[in-house]
């Protein structure tokens, strides 16, 4: 989500613009694990998608800020 600042609030010289973004805020699944997006230590294809206490996604949050002079 991004929002240019109107040019009056600023003068006319200066541009504003600020964002925000956000990553894996949440997950809607059945899945009693950590995350159902877990890769597996084994090689193999059964093993795909089986958790072994792997680290979860983490929760991303940007902010930003552009200015032009």
């Amino acid at each position: 989500v991004g929002y240019k600042l109107p040019a009056q609030w600023l003068g006319n010289k200066i541009s504003m613009r600020l964002s925000f973004s956000a990553q894996n805020l949440f997950t809607i699944t059945g899945y009693s694990g950590a995350d159902p997006e877990t890769a597996s230590l084994g090689r193999s294809v059964t093993e795909a998608g089986i958790d072994y206490t792997g680290y979860p996604n983490p929760r991303t949050f940007l902010f930003g800020l552009n200015l032009s002079f």
